[in-house]
């Protein structure tokens, strides 16, 4: 799974940039972009992860106990998911201020 944790960031990674720079064509610099990706998928993952953490503690942990590498994954699979969602939405991107 950890694996697939890191494809999955680096899609991150690759749509918010691609999505600054659709933005911004060429008006900033390119070190700007790199610096205002960092903070926006932190945000993001910290919100997915956090949402997962409660999700598993309400519910869905089992008799097994914690499984860490599994509330990582979806948590990191939700937020591409919101992503994708948000793509497909077009009203406001990933790049327009929090």
């Amino acid at each position: 799974m950890k694996l697939l944790d890191e494809i999955i960031s680096g899609l991150y990674i690759f749509y918010l940039e691609y999505e600054l720079y659709k933005t911004i064509r060429g008006t900033v610099v390119k070190k700007w972009c790199q610096l205002r990706i960092i903070p926006v998928l932190l945000f993001g993952l910290f919100y997915s992860l956090f949402f997962s953490y409660i999700l598993t503690i309400v519910g869905f942990m089992g008799d097994f106990g914690w499984c860490w590498n599994r509330v990582i994954f979806y948590a990191m699979f939700a937020f591409l998911i919101g992503i994708l969602i948000q793509l497909l939405w077009e009203e406001k991107t990933a790049s327009e201020p929090l």
